[in-house]
């Protein structure tokens, strides 16, 4: 079934593969009660691949991530190489990392932040 996806085969096609992690962290999560969610994305700050007709890109992962608002699932992008991936992740954690070197030091407070939100989405419900 993998094969036949629309985005088999071709680059990393941003939107569905945002969407794709999300909807199996919710397939997973259902085993384990009260189980946290992230998704860590890596990123190059710049949507491509394939994406649903009528939609570009860029247009796919705004819907998808924008309808990630409502979900329980958090989401982290790291734009490397001092790509800023803010412009798709603002109301998300986001980090921009110039040299994956510093891979760790440079996420531990957006990431901290990122997490503190998810709690409080839990406790508030």
């Amino acid at each position: 079934a993998q094969i036949s996806m629309p985005y088999a085969g071709s680059q990393n096609s941003d939107g569905f593969a945002v969407k794709w992690a999300m909807d199996r962290c919710d397939l997973l999560a259902t085993t384990t009660e009260g189980a946290q969610k992230l998704v860590f994305i890596i990123s190059d700050g710049a949507p491509a691949g394939p994406s649903p007709r009528h939609f570009s890109a860029a247009s796919h992962l705004d819907t998808v991530l924008l309808n990630a608002e409502g979900r329980d699932t958090s989401l982290f992008s790291v734009g490397i190489d001092g790509m800023d991936t803010s412009r798709y992740y603002g109301n998300h954690g986001w980090a921009t990392i110039e040299n994956a070197d510093n891979l760790a030091a440079d996420i531990l407070v957006p990431l901290k932040i990122c997490l503190k939100k998810a709690a409080r989405k839990v406790v508030n419900g």
